[in-house]
């Protein structure tokens, strides 16, 4: 009898301990699960990641011309028709948009006729934007210029005279499907994000040949 009794008290402890070790180890699991570790927690500016920057474009049918990140803030340049309806396809609308880690968004439009359509000294058509904030609180505030700019199919090298270096671009050609998804006739190009403000102050395009097409002052800053 007393046999049987200490094998039931024997039982009963090792069931006990059983039952104390699975408690034990549905806590700690569910500690461990409820952790955020460092690759977990959401990305500083990732919340913007799927902002639109097309939201102010006035119709549906647009062209995505450049895209990129500058310092993390993003920047895209868009073209699309005019509204005049009988030149909205021989004077395209560009815009730039971008929006910074912490949400700061801008945007900037331009529609008009492809330089040197009006003579030399025409400025091109050209759509800027930009921003200054702090990567940081409490760190150094940073400048960023995004710039969108439009000129004829025979302008093939541009030179910008800007605040702090100028900078020299080979124009790109919209490509035929983008220019039937934007509506309107095809031209050449730049876009392009710069990491400070910038100003330009002077438009220098030329042809295939080296012969000056442009040769326009320009006043506008980012």
């Amino acid at each position: 009898m007393m046999t049987f009794v200490h094998s039931g008290i024997r039982h009963l402890r090792w069931f006990g301990a059983l039952v104390l070790i699975t408690l034990l180890s549905v806590l700690l699991t569910n500690e461990v699960q409820g952790e955020v570790t460092p690759q977990q927690q959401p990305q500083r500016g990732s919340s913007f990641e799927g902002f639109p920057l097309w939201k102010d474009i006035p119709t549906k049918a647009f062209a995505v011309l450049g895209r990129g990140k500058v310092r993390g803030t993003r920047w895209e340049v868009f073209a699309f028709r005019g509204p005049s309806a009988s030149l909205g396809g021989k004077q395209p609308c560009i815009q730039v948009a971008h929006i910074t880690l912490n949400g700061m968004y801008g945007y900037s439009r331009e529609c008009g006729p492809l330089a040197p359509a009006r003579g030399l000294t025409t400025t091109p058509v050209y759509a800027l934007t930009g921003s200054s904030h702090r990567d940081t609180p409490g760190g150094p505030t940073v400048g960023e210029s995004f710039l969108g700019m439009t000129v004829s199919s025979q302008v093939i090298d541009l030179r910008l005279e800007l605040s702090g270096p100028s900078i020299s671009r080979r124009t790109r050609l919209i490509s035929a499907r983008q220019s039937r998804k934007a509506n309107v006739r095809q031209f050449r190009y730049i876009a392009l994000g710069l990491a400070r403000d910038a100003c330009i102050s002077h438009v220098v395009g030329v042809n295939l040949q080296g012969s000056v097409l442009i040769d326009a002052d320009a006043n506008e800053c980012g």
